[in-house]
């Protein structure tokens, strides 16, 4: 830490705070930022983790925990040369309208250093609605919200809007909620597919009317007078009976039509995703 300018002189003097020899021992240079030195140094000392100096020639380190930095906040390295470099440690992330580090919200990631606001880093099936809010929402499913810190890029291919619970454009929805899946849509005649399904519509319509007609009976005879009243032949007999047994036949025949009509609407029931899907092309 001492120099002499005048190689004949017969004393050395001693380098200022801030300020170390150089190897001649010829001069005082000053210690670079993000190092300080004492009286007579000989080498500059590297700001520790958690402190840093801006200046060239500081003769002492800042601390980043304080109200005039970031209180909670650290340096990721040693040597840190301004009070930009000092960052909220992992859990935390920096609150710009109070300049402390808070504990990160459920849905951020708990191991990532430096964050803010901006740079929020997501857990997979979260979601935010932008980069200047710290409200974070769990996704109605893990797969539907891939995490991260942009945004713009939070949904799973083929999603998006809030909670990511949204079909993108070519994309044709099956299921909801949970359930939601977004299938690509990989083109097709959409004129085929319009009169497939308008097929399958009139169809059903044709079985419902059938069956209304089939099943659509007369009204019964109102009963006449005990005095009008005439007794059965034998004939007359076996002519209501027939008629019974006619009649036990249509509504047999009517019950399995409305068993084969059930059976198509639940065919269709269950292909109605699919069909919903070729729509869409």
């Amino acid at each position: 830490g001492f120099y002499s300018s005048d190689p004949g002189s017969a004393t050395c003097l001693t380098c200022e705070p801030g300020k170390y020899a150089n190897t001649e021992q010829t001069e005082c240079l000053l210690c670079p930022s993000g190092k300080i030195s004492g009286v007579a140094s000989s080498e500059c000392t590297v700001c520790e983790i958690g402190k840093f100096a801006e200046n060239e020639g500081s003769v002492e380190c800042k601390f980043c925990n304080t109200d005039e930095v970031v209180k909670g906040s650290i340096t990721a390295e040693s040597g840190t040369t301004s009070k930009s470099g000092c960052i909220c440690p992992a859990g935390k992330y920096l609150n710009n309208e109070t300049s402390t580090c808070d504990t990160v919200p459920e849905g951020v990631k708990e191991t990532v250093e430096g964050m803010n606001v901006t740079t929020m880093n997501l857990e997979k099936g979260f979601w935010r609605t932008a980069s200047d809010s710290s409200d974070i929402l769990m996704c109605l499913a893990e797969d539907h919200c891939l995490g991260g810190s942009d945004p713009e890029d939070q949904c799973k291919e083929g999603h998006t809007g809030p909670l990511c619970a949204v079909c993108d454009k070519g994309f044709a929805s099956t299921g909801s909620g949970p359930t939601l899946k977004c299938n690509i849509c990989e083109g097709g005649d959409a004129t085929l597919t319009i009169a497939i399904y308008l097929s399958l519509f009139i169809v059903t319509l044709g079985l419902a009317v059938s069956l209304a007609c089939c099943c659509h009976g007369r009204k019964p005879d109102q009963d006449e007078d005990d005095d009008d009243d005439i007794n059965l032949t034998s004939a007359d007999s076996l002519a209501a009976g027939n008629r019974s047994t006619s009649r036990g036949l249509s509504s047999a025949r009517a019950e399995r039509a409305v068993k084969k009509v059930n059976g198509i609407m639940s065919t269709i029931a269950e292909v109605q995703p699919f069909i919903k899907i070729m729509f869409s092309y």
